[in-house]
């Protein structure tokens, strides 16, 4: 029981003293551009050593090659900000894989998305006018197969007769714009193509 007591006392002796060494750790003061003496994008241990980045290299980095890259130093310093003083905190590029900062939109890419944006609008508009286009032709396709199929003595004019017979001679008047007392094909398909638009307003 003795024994169980003191090892107890040792391990809350040793937690206690490593969260006080933890705390009175220092903060990373320099920013990567500082510490990377040669410019060639990775921090090394000797770039390291003289600075308090040293005591967390080994947590920095990620991939265990031995040395630090912006993206690992980005990484690291979003997940623990709290070891880094503010003025380096603000140095973490955007858009850096472990950054929460969203890359900045540039002018040129607003431009590309503006210069889609309207090249997407204009192919609608034009698939629009093509698909009433394709209803026009449809249109023009079934009055034609009516305007044959009424006409029983095929001569190229409907009379009111032919109408009548066909259920509908009640429009003839309307259908005769010239008062000839025939309908002509151009006339029967200009009918059927306003009472079409009337249907869809």
């Amino acid at each position: 029981m003795m024994q169980t007591k003191l090892l107890v006392t040792l391990i809350s002796g040793a937690i206690s003293a490593s969260a006080v060494a933890g705390s009175h750790q220092e903060l990373i003061t320099a920013t990567f551009e500082q510490l990377d003496e040669n410019s060639n994008g990775m921090l090394t241990v000797k770039e390291t050593s003289s600075h308090t980045i040293q005591q967390y290299f080994d947590s920095i980095d990620s991939n265990e090659d031995k040395r630090i890259s912006r993206n690992e130093f980005n990484a690291y310093l979003v997940a623990n900000p709290e070891h880094f003083d503010n003025d380096v905190q603000d140095t973490a590029q955007p858009g850096a894989p472990g950054n929460l900062a969203p890359e900045p939109v540039t002018k040129r890419a607003k431009q590309i998305a503006d210069n889609k944006s309207s090249v997407i609008d204009k192919e609608a508009a034009e698939a629009s006018e093509e698909m009433r286009s394709l209803e026009v032709k449809k249109q023009e396709v079934v009055t034609d197969y009516q305007f044959d199929l009424i006409d029983v003595d095929e001569n190229g004019e409907l009379s009111k007769t032919e109408l009548e017979e066909h259920g509908t001679g009640e429009a003839f008047e309307e259908m005769d714009k010239d008062d000839n007392k025939v309908i002509s094909r151009t006339e029967y398909d200009t009918f059927y193509q306003h009472a079409k638009q009337d249907q869809q307003e």
